[in-house]
């Protein structure tokens, strides 16, 4: 079964408020904490054939 989401006014603005907390949290990260997270987000899109922005069939 596949969810639906509204995209009203109120449900917009609180991702745009989440995604300016999670670019607040990386910016003030040290570049160590950085580093190691866009590892994790490299091994995600590997692992879900994602990389280089095309997916895989399978």
């Amino acid at each position: 079964m596949k969810a639906t989401t509204n995209l009203t006014q109120e449900v917009i603005k609180k991702r745009f408020q989440q995604a300016e907390e999670m670019s607040s949290i990386w910016e003030n990260s040290p570049k160590e904490v950085q580093a190691y997270l866009a590892g994790c987000i490299a091994t995600a899109k590997a692992l879900s054939g994602q990389h280089d922005g095309t997916k895989k069939a399978g």
